[in-house]
C-alpha cells in the first residue's frame, strides 16, 4: 500500500479593512514619530496622507509574492525587510519568503494579534508602514551614502527583532526552510 503525504495547509491569517481601524494606525504612528523622532504633527499628518503604503508595500513585495492581506506574510515582509537592512543584503528569492511566510504563519494559532480580527489589522498595518517606512529611510541613506546611518539603522532593527519578535537576525539565515541559525 502506498502511502500518501497530505498536502501542508497553511492557515490564512487575513487582515481586515476596517477604515476606522486604519485611522487608528495613522494616529499611532504619527504620534510616535512626533514624540521619538520629534516630527511636526502636522508635516507627519501630510506626509502620511498623501502616501498609499499599502501600495509602496505591494511594489517591494510583489515579485516575493507577499501579499499584505494575510499576516503571516507582512511578518515575512517585516523580518525580511529588516534583515536586509542587518545584512545589507538584497531580498532573497520568492521561495525564500514562502518558507519564511509558512514558518511565521505555524508560529500564529493561539497568538492574541492573529485570532482578534481587530488586533490582527491593528498588528498587520502597522508592520506595514514600519517595514516600508524602514526600508524608505534604508534607500534613501543608501543613495544618500551614509554609512554611519545605515550602521545606525542596522543596530535598530536588530534591537528592533531580538526585543519584539526574540529574533537575532545577525545570527538568522533566510533558507528554503525558512528562517535558521548556522
Amino acid at each position: 500500500m502506498n502511502a500518501q503525504t497530505a498536502p501542508v495547509t497553511i492557515a490564512s491569517w487575513p487582515i481586515g479593512d476596517d477604515p476606522a481601524l486604519s485611522a487608528e494606525v495613522r494616529r499611532e504612528l504619527v504620534d510616535s514619530l512626533v514624540s521619538r523622532a520629534g516630527v511636526d504633527r502636522a508635516t507627519a499628518e501630510a506626509e502620511l496622507a498623501a502616501r498609499d503604503v499599502g501600495a509602496a508595500f505591494e511594489a517591494r513585495f510583489a515579485t516575493l509574492g507577499l501579499d499584505r492581506r494575510e499576516l503571516a506574510d507582512v511578518l515575512a515582509a517585516q523580518v525580511i525587510g529588516l534583515w536586509t537592512i542587518v545584512h545589507d543584503e538584497p531580498f532573497p528569492s520568492a521561495d525564500v519568503a514562502r518558507a519564511v511566510s509558512h514558518q511565521l504563519a505555524a508560529s500564529l494559532p493561539g497568538r492574541a494579534e492573529a485570532v482578534d480580527p481587530r488586533r490582527r489589522q491593528l498588528v498587520g498595518e502597522a508592520l506595514i508602514h514600519e517595514t516600508v517606512l524602514a526600508l524608505e529611510a534604508r534607500d534613501a541613506a543608501r543613495d544618500a551614502g551614509r554609512r554611519d546611518e545605515l550602521r545606525q539603522m542596522a543596530d535598530s532593527a536588530q534591537s528592533n527583532m531580538l526585543n519584539r519578535q526574540a529574533i537575532n537576525l545577525r545570527k538568522t539565515r533566510l533558507t528554503l526552510q525558512g528562517l535558521r541559525r548556522p
